[in-house]
């Protein structure tokens, strides 16, 4: 699927919202402006949630006559960028979206281009499937109680589950087994990452905000932990502040012991 971010300054928490979904990016860089602050935010943001390969699609093109030699200067100071900060783009397109040039089918305006159009490259992408080969983690957004029984509900962020599974349910520690399987009503024997589901444990009750686990690979409960962190705070962060740490739907606090390294 597709997700749209908005790229204006005063938007960046609705940009990082959806950019922890994504797996790739296409960034839209003005032909005429080249490389601005708000374009460097985005890609230092984008590094930050793991996102490396970025499609770069040169917008405006009509206002500089379909020029090659201007969108090979924006291309050019784009992918100097991307090289400093460890990004990969995988390519860089000439378009003019007004007019659909270069988006789903080669430009007459631009016949010293014979690259992909922004569809065939974004077709081109493969879909990352490494959640599934890592441990189970199944965070409860929420629980029902259904046909007299208490369902836990969410999504499958990595790993798999499936029934009579033994899990632990943390951060209480406690050790259960995977009693049913709910999909809107239905019933499955295994559910993989990415799966919103229903589950049903057996001889246990959870809680909104507890994480699910598989017993072999449980995560390491930690008090302190070193973190890269991109600061939108209307005040500086300093040591010894107090901080909210979010998890899926749990919440706690923190203090800042140190500042290793600003960028």
């Amino acid at each position: 699927c597709l997700i749209d971010t908005p790229g204006h300054v005063e938007l960046i928490k609705n940009m990082m919202t959806g950019a922890t979904q994504a797996q790739d990016a296409l960034l839209v860089v003005d032909v005429v402006d080249g490389v601005q602050d708000q374009t460097r935010r985005h890609v230092r943001l984008l590094k930050l949630l793991g996102i490396s390969r970025i499609i770069v699609a040169v917008n405006k093109m009509d206002l500089v006559g379909f020029s090659q030699k201007k969108f090979e200067e924006a291309r050019n100071g784009i992918s100097a960028f991307l090289k400093q900060v460890g990004a990969t783009s995988i390519v860089a397109i000439p378009i003019a979206a007004k007019e659909g040039h270069n988006i789903l089918r080669l430009s007459e305006k631009m016949k010293w281009y014979r690259g992909s159009t922004i569809v065939k490259a974004l077709d081109s992408i493969r879909a990352k499937t490494i959640t599934g080969r890592l441990p189970l983690r199944f965070p409860v957004q929420d629980v029902y109680r259904l046909g007299g029984e208490n369902v836990c509900v969410g999504r499958v962020e990595s790993g798999h589950l499936r029934r009579d599974q033994k899990v632990v349910v943390l951060p209480d520690g406690l050790e259960a087994a995977i009693k049913d399987i709910k999909v809107f009503g239905s019933r499955k024997n295994i559910a993989c990452a990415g799966e919103s589901i229903g589950i049903v444990l057996k001889n246990i009750d959870c809680k909104r905000g507890v994480v699910i686990c598989s017993k072999e690979h449980k995560p390491i409960p930690l008090l302190h932990f070193e973190g890269r962190i991109f600061w939108l705070g209307q005040n500086p962060l300093r040591v010894g502040d107090t901080v909210t740490l979010r998890c899926v739907t749990q919440e706690t606090k923190g203090t800042v012991e140190r500042i290793s390294e600003r960028m």
